[in-house]
């Protein structure tokens, strides 16, 4: 993820003034850990943001989020899988998380535990700009209901 992606997170889930405001001060590898400086005043409207949105945040693949060097974890487990995270996101019709999760590598085209590819998924739940997204993002919709009756 780009750092202008990352900005793009961080104003989809905190809004503007804190992108705008934050500053990053050191970026760990490994699993990535970035630290940002922003203002205490923020802290508990972070915090609100941060349980209201952890669900979405899970599936984006963050573990944890630190407001005044408390730890709030967000993600159980490390087991990262983006494909399973994009069909959760169909389903939930999270337009945003969609698009992350395309740009982080999840496959459109596979199978959940129903057999059914997150294309399909958009296809049945009427999720018509998804569905687009996908599509364009190498999705393919394969249809099943083809009538060969004549």
């Amino acid at each position: 993820m780009t750092l202008t992606k990352f900005k793009r997170v961080l104003e989809y889930y905190f809004g503007h003034k804190v992108a705008d405001i934050s500053t990053i001060v050191d970026i760990d590898f490994g699993s990535v850990v970035i630290t940002l400086i922003i203002p205490t005043s923020l802290s508990q409207s972070l915090i609100d943001a941060i349980n209201n949105k952890s669900n979405s945040m899970s599936r984006l693949g963050i573990l944890e989020v630190a407001v005044d060097n408390k730890a709030i974890p967000i993600r159980r487990k490390d087991d990262n899988n983006f494909d399973v995270s994009l069909h959760e996101s169909v389903k939930a019709c999270e337009f945003f998380e969609v698009s992350m999760l395309l740009q982080l590598g999840a496959d459109p085209n596979s199978k959940d535990e129903r057999g059914k590819s997150a294309v399909e998924i958009a296809n049945e739940g009427g999720h018509t700009q998804i569905k687009e997204m996908l599509l364009t993002g190498g999705g393919e919709l394969f249809d099943t209901n083809i009538n060969t009756h004549t």
